[in-house]
């Protein structure tokens, strides 16, 4: 037993006997005073000293059977389950390939805004970068899932492209959800480098732009950050981390 419980609990002996002693002492005085039997005083000292004492005892037992180390809760025996791999990145020429790889169509007219958890699989879409960033804001309709921080519109897929600052988003035929976005062959590289065990930040666009021509779609689950702004001749851009 860990020392500070045992402490604990002597301490609480102590309270007890503390306390039993004086009420005891009390109600003597108050008998002798009251020139009251011996039967009286019995019963008098339990319903006085015996029910309280009783629930104290009670109470401070179920304070002190806390556990107060990592052991006394999950002992060093007990096997862990191991963590599920991260999902693959997937590469492709082209965006065009990237669609045909994960198996998605464009949105019908009928399902444009629609939530990403309401739209069938196989579908692809877009959504303004900036609803992507990463607020201190939890919602359980976000892009990203419930234990992603992203803002609650984000949800929502469009049909067509309509800004340049937008994000292409996959529902695969799987169910899988990916943002595509293109990066650069050092970037690239860095992502798939398979001695990498930490997230890494990198920087990302939303279409071909000067060196970043390779395009890829990162799978929800290893998005940890995003926080969207511009290139200094107004190209859209995120600062990303990557798990």
């Amino acid at each position: 037993m860990p020392n500070n419980l045992k402490s604990l609990k002597s301490k609480i002996s102590n309270l007890q006997a503390c306390i039993i002693g004086l009420l005891l002492t009390l109600i003597g005085a108050g008998l002798k005073y009251y020139n009251i039997s011996v039967p009286g005083y019995i019963l008098i000292a339990f319903g006085v000293v015996g029910i309280p004492t009783i629930f104290i005892w009670n109470y401070f037992k179920h304070r002190t059977s806390i556990p107060a180390h990592v052991q006394d809760i999950a002992p060093d025996n007990v096997s862990q389950e191991s963590e599920e791999p991260l999902p693959d990145f997937i590469m492709a020429e082209s965006v065009e390939k990237l669609r045909e790889k994960q198996g998605v169509r464009p949105m019908r007219d009928t399902e444009n805004e629609l939530s990403l958890y309401h739209i069938p699989k196989g579908v692809f879409g877009w959504v303004e970068s900036y609803k992507l960033n990463s607020p201190l804001i939890w919602t359980e309709d976000s892009l990203f899932g419930q234990d992603h921080r992203v803002l609650p519109m984000s949800a929502k897929l469009s049909q067509k492209r309509r800004y340049t600052n937008e994000v292409e988003i996959h529902k695969s035929d799987t169910g899988t959800v990916n943002v595509v976005v293109f990066v650069s062959d050092e970037t690239r590289i860095r992502l798939e480098d398979p001695s990498r065990k930490d997230a890494i930040g990198v920087v990302v666009v939303f279409r071909l732009y000067k060196n970043y021509h390779q395009p890829i779609a990162i799978p929800r689950e290893r998005l940890t950050y995003w926080e969207s702004r511009s290139f200094g001749d107004n190209e859209p851009v995120a600062d990303v981390w990557v798990a």
